[in-house]
């Protein structure tokens, strides 16, 4: 063997093993309980990707609001976000639960019809920082790619904390490649979301109207659910696959997991009693829908009369008609 050679042999295997220990002090793994340091409101300071494909994502983005809430069961947090897009310069939020196993949380986000799935991983960072690795996940399970985001509490980070930051991704294979975020943040509606969360526990947001289609698949115990809900300005879609069995239907939606019933009512319209189960929450909707929108009113008073009949509070929520609909893109392909 010549002996460049095995100098720089040698060389590089001494650059490994310093390199492996300088990592162990980097990247230290966060326990995750009600006491870690993960919960409150975090602004995005800077990101890192470990493939190009997932760039365009990160850099539609000019701000991003986070806040994680703990629940008492140490096995779920709530997880509030808000986004300002550098396109029309609007804000898309939401909140959802995520699932805590380990030191692994599994969260699952519907943004404006698309459904994406996470798995998150927080490391040790510097005081009042939030250090969070979040693979994304294809419907097959399988990663798509990974992001390593760094919050702050403010949003401001000291020079030494980004080179520490730029060494951590490093140790984890990210690219040498950064984003970093504004201080043109979305106006925070965490407590407003919680609140219609909290009296509605179906969906993380009071919606103010909605439809849904109820489609035939080949399979005759199988029946696709899509919906169109408009909540704060925004449209938030979604759909599933739901099982039928004898006059039930089951699904889960996010965490969600839903048993529907169909009852006879009017013409034209659908009659669903919904009963869900969301890791805290338990309870019972009662939706009416209609083919236009509109019911007449002795109709009303039919609806009124099966509340009481199925032992619903009499207080309900209407359409009344002056804010539109979400737009339905399934029905420009049809």
């Amino acid at each position: 063997m010549a002996p460049q050679l095995y100098i720089s042999l040698l060389a590089l295997v001494f650059l490994r093993a310093t390199a492996e220990p300088e990592c162990n002090n980097l990247v230290k793994p966060l326990v995750l309980d009600s006491h870690s340091p993960i919960y409150g409101k975090w602004v995005l300071h800077v990101a890192s990707w470990d493939k190009e494909e997932l760039k365009e994502d990160l850099f539609s983005v000019k701000a991003s609001l986070l806040e994680l809430s703990a629940h008492a069961d140490n096995e779920h947090l709530t997880v509030y976000w808000a986004d300002r897009m550098k396109k029309d310069d609007t804000c898309l939020q939401g909140l959802t639960n995520a699932t805590i196993s380990g030191m692994t949380t599994h969260t699952t986000f519907n943004i404006n019809g698309h459904t994406s799935y996470h798995d998150g991983k927080y490391y040790e960072t510097c005081a009042d920082c939030l250090l969070s690795e979040d693979t994304v996940l294809l419907p097959d399970g399988n990663s798509k790619g990974r992001y390593l985001f760094l919050f702050t509490r403010t949003g401001k980070l000291e020079s030494s904390e980004l080179e520490t930051f730029k060494k951590q991704a490093e140790c984890l294979n990210f690219l040498p490649e950064y984003f970093f975020g504004t201080d043109e943040l979305c106006p925070d509606q965490s407590e407003t979301m919680a609140s219609a969360a909290a009296s509605s526990p179906t969906t993380t947001q009071a919606p103010s109207n909605s439809w849904i289609d109820v489609t035939l698949t080949s399979d005759s115990q199988t029946v696709t659910l899509r919906w169109g809900d408009r909540c704060f300005g925004r449209c938030i879609y979604g759909e599933v696959n739901a099982t039928v069995s004898g006059l039930s239907t089951t699904f889960r939606k996010n965490l969600s997991d839903h048993k529907g019933h169909l009852l006879q009512t009017c013409s034209d319209c659908l009659l669903w009693t919904d009963t869900f189960r969301n890791v805290d929450f338990t309870g019972r909707n009662l939706l009416l829908f209609t083919r236009s929108g509109k019911v007449d009113p002795k109709d009303v008073e039919i609806f009124k009369k099966q509340l009481q009949c199925l032992n619903f509070p009499q207080n309900f929520h209407s359409y009344d008609g002056k804010i539109e609909l979400c737009p339905d893109d399934n029905e420009n392909t049809e």
